[in-house]
């Protein structure tokens, strides 16, 4: 799935709860008024956590865009990366991949 497009071996570890933790905070991160502000989230019967923090909205090929920094844990395991997600159609949000 969508999840695939991260490159870190981190979210690897996680399970469908874990990932639906993060998932979750990323459409608050997505439909969050302001920029900067990391939405943390832990798991209380993993060992995965991480946050998600949107950064700045854009226009790309057209569409509405909004990159968000996530970071992810799982016990002394680290990943973070900037990704864009663009709505298309528009209120649906989609990964586009990361942002380079």
């Amino acid at each position: 799935g969508e999840i695939g497009a991260f490159r870190h071996t981190v979210i690897e570890k996680f399970n469908a709860d874990d990932l639906a933790l993060m998932q979750t905070r990323i459409d608050q991160a997505l439909a969050a008024e302001k920029d900067g502000d990391a939405l943390a989230w832990k798991s209380a019967k993993t060992k995965a956590s991480g946050s998600v923090t949107p950064l700045n909205r854009l226009s790309w090929s057209g569409m509405a865009c909004r990159r968000l920094r996530i970071a992810n844990a799982y016990d002394s395991l680290r990943g973070e990366g900037v990704y864009k997600f663009c709505e298309k159609p528009a209120g649906q949000w989609k990964l586009v991949g990361p942002d380079v």
